[in-house]
């Protein structure tokens, strides 16, 4: 009876320091060892971009408590999924800001920032979204306005000042023929747009002249689609260039017309063989909707 209880206790007491060994397996698995790893692992703060155009710029500060930074990679999608080296700008391999320069292509992107330390534990940062706007250089575009009536198109594909102004027409109203409606629409002189015909009026009892300051250059996707009858257009260039290079698959019907402002009269004969003159606008009258090339 004595040696029955003496051997129940015994495995009582085995299971229990069996069940004391699997805690502190567990405990120290998921807790200790987990503390450790976390506290060994890179930690970030300080995250900035800086984008433009020309150059695109990104900063993180890592830091590191139980050993030393050793990489650090910026991730990226501008060129696909990518990781790029970063280098170390300010700081130590303790504490330290790294960068990645480089200039990007026009369009909206994510970065990211991943790092090690001389144990090799990794950690990473959140994506972070960011939009390089498109490069355009400035640009200008000089007219010549008569008295009365004058009939213009812009070579610059947006306007953004005029300066010199001697016809006032920063602060006039220019006339656009809509072909879908069959009305005219009025525009401010930064509303114009590049490759569209419009009509101003100037007060001036003498000709005067006017630079149109903007960006971007023209080309066949801004030039605004044909309806079906008469259409005002505008060219593309600052060179003279055919009419047949540019009417693409355009059915029309009659000469192109265009009003000629020094002497304020229309001009019918231009011919579908001879060019179209830069800052001029024209009236062309097709048969069905269609676009210039």
């Amino acid at each position: 009876m004595v040696s029955e209880l003496s051997f129940g206790k015994k495995a009582t007491t085995r299971l229990m320091l069996y069940i004391f060994l699997v805690v502190f397996v567990l405990f120290y698995s998921y807790f200790v060892r987990g503390a450790l790893v976390f506290a060994a692992t890179p930690m970030w703060s300080g995250n900035f971009s800086s984008v433009s155009p020309s150059l695109s710029s990104f900063n993180i500060t890592w830091n590191e408590t139980a050993a030393n930074v050793s990489t650090v990679f910026i991730e990226g999608n501008w060129t696909g999924i990518r990781n790029y080296t970063a280098s170390l700008i300010d700081g130590n391999s303790k504490i330290g800001v790294w960068n990645y320069y480089s200039t990007l292509p026009a369009g909206t992107f994510y970065w990211k920032s991943y790092a090690s330390n001389t144990q090799n534990f990794w950690n990473t940062t959140p994506k972070w979204t960011f939009t390089v706007i498109s490069s355009t250089s400035p640009l200008t575009n000089e007219v010549t306005f008569y008295p009365g009536w004058n009939a213009l198109s812009l070579t610059v594909q947006t306007v953004t000042s005029v300066s010199p102004d001697n016809c006032n027409a920063g602060s006039a109203f220019f006339y656009a023929y809509n072909a879908q409606t069959k009305n005219w629409d009025s525009y401010s002189v930064t509303q114009l747009v590049g490759g569209r015909g419009y009509w101003f009026y100037s007060t001036n009892s003498l000709q005067c002249d006017v630079t149109f300051n903007g960006q971007g250059s023209i080309s066949a996707s801004d030039l605004a689609p044909l309806k079906a009858g008469y259409n005002l257009v505008g060219t593309k260039t600052s060179a003279p260039y055919s009419f047949a290079s540019t009417q693409g698959s355009c059915n029309i019907n009659s000469n192109p017309i265009y009003w000629d402002s020094q002497n304020q009269r229309f001009v019918t004969s231009v011919n579908l063989n001879g060019n179209l003159e830069a800052n001029r606008a024209y009236w062309v009258n097709v048969s069905s909707d269609c676009s210039f090339v």
